[in-house]
């Protein structure tokens, strides 16, 4: 984890290969992701970095919860096209 001062506070940042741990997903998929821009990135000295903060609220916005009823209908709809 690398760390930086931004506005006087100490910023952390991320490693690619981190990220990919947190969130349980493949690298290739982070880049895909990265060139989509659906998650927030740093580019320093051509590496890529992500603020930690940064991922945990993107971890909480893409969070549903059991039960809600707009994401429900979705997987349901969802999975009616695909039984077509």
């Amino acid at each position: 984890m690398t760390q930086i001062l931004k506005g006087g506070e100490t910023m952390k940042l991320l490693k690619i290969e981190q990220v990919a741990e947190i969130l349980q997903v493949s690298k290739e998929c982070l880049y895909q992701w990265v060139h989509k821009r659906s998650i927030g990135f740093i580019k320093l000295n051509g590496k890529l970095r992500f603020s930690q903060q940064e991922i945990e609220n993107w971890i909480h916005q893409n969070r549903f919860s059991a039960g809600d009823p707009s994401v429900d209908k979705e997987v349901t709809d969802l999975f009616s096209k695909m039984k077509k």
